[in-house]
C-alpha cells in the first residue's frame, strides 16, 4: 500500500475549481498496542458529536460500533459543500515514528478538537485566520483511517444537493496499513474540505457555494481544510446496540 511521503512539507492541498477529484490521502501505520477498545461479542458502541471548525457551520453526529475485527460507522453531517467529496478520517496518537515525523505530541493519548487559537500555531501550512490541517493534527492526532466508500478505495463521500452527508459503512477495525485501531475512546473524527476566499481584513474565510457544484467567486477549494471535529466516547456493551444506532 502506498504510504504518505514522509519528506513532504506542510502545504494546504488545493483542488482546481474545475476538478472534483481529490488527491489520495496516504496514511502511516500505527504501532500502538493491539486489541484495546474491543467490546464483547455484541460489540461496543462509541458516539460522536461533530462541531464546526473554522466557522464552517458544519455539524453532525453519529456512532461507531466495534464488533470483532469490524467497525460499523454511521455519520449524519450537515452544512458541507454540495456535490463535492469531503475527506473524513479517524484521528489519533500513538505511533512514536508518526508522532516524530509530523511534530505531534508523543504517546497514545486522547484525540482532542483544536481550539480557535490553534490557527496561530507556527506551521509551514499555516493559512491566515484559519486552522490548517497540520495545526489541527497537533490536537487531534494523525489520520489513522479513511472513512471512505469501502475499505482501501480512497473515494470519500460527497455532499448532496442540500449539503448533507449520510455515511453508512462497515470497515475493518484497523488502520489503512492493517494495524489495529486501538482504543477508539482515544480517537476522534474529522471532516475536511471547503471553499476559501480572502476576507475584508486579509485573513482567509470559508465561503459557501450558492449553486451546487459552482465555486464562489474568487475562491479556491482546499480539500484538507478541517471543517468539523468530534471526540469518540464509549457508551456501553450489549445486545441492544443495533436499536440504538443513529
Amino acid at each position: 500500500m502506498t504510504q504518505r511521503d514522509c519528506s513532504r512539507t506542510w502545504k494546504p492541498r488545493v483542488e482546481p475549481l474545475e476538478s472534483r477529484t481529490l488527491l489520495s490521502v496516504g496514511l502511516h501505520s500505527l504501532r500502538a498496542a493491539h486489541g484495546r477498545g474491543r467490546g464483547n461479542n455484541q460489540g461496543q458502541m462509541f458516539v460522536v458529536t461533530l462541531d464546526p471548525l473554522n466557522n464552517s457551520g458544519v455539524t453532525g453526529q453519529g456512532t461507531i460500533i466495534r464488533k470483532g475485527s469490524k467497525i460499523t460507522v454511521n455519520l449524519d453531517i450537515s452544512g458541507v459543500e454540495p456535490e463535492l467529496m469531503h475527506l473524513m478520517h479517524i484521528h489519533g496518537f500513538g505511533d512514536p515514528m508518526l508522532d516524530q515525523e509530523f511534530g505531534l505530541p508523543t504517546g497514545d493519548k486522547a484525540s482532542q478538537c483544536p481550539p480557535a487559537s490553534a490557527s496561530a500555531t507556527p506551521s509551514a501550512d499555516a493559512i491566515p485566520g484559519l486552522i490548517s490541517d497540520h495545526q489541527s493534527e497537533l490536537f487531534s492526532g494523525a489520520e489513522m483511517k479513511d472513512l471512505a466508500i469501502k475499505d482501501e478505495t480512497r473515494i470519500f463521500p460527497r455532499g448532496d444537493a442540500s449539503g448533507r452527508i449520510r455515511y453508512r459503512e462497515t470497515l475493518k477495525a484497523e488502520t489503512d496499513n492493517g494495524v489495529d485501531l486501538g482504543d477508539l475512546a482515544l480517537r476522534g473524527v474529522e471532516v475536511h474540505g471547503a471553499y476559501v476566499a480572502i476576507g475584508a481584513n486579509g485573513d482567509r474565510v470559508i465561503v459557501h457555494s450558492t449553486t451546487p457544484g459552482v465555486a464562489p467567486l474568487n475562491s479556491v477549494y482546499i480539500d484538507n481544510l478541517p471543517i468539523a471535529c468530534g471526540k469518540l466516547q464509549a457508551v456501553s456493551n450489549g445486545p441492544d446496540l443495533q436499536s440504538r444506532r443513529s
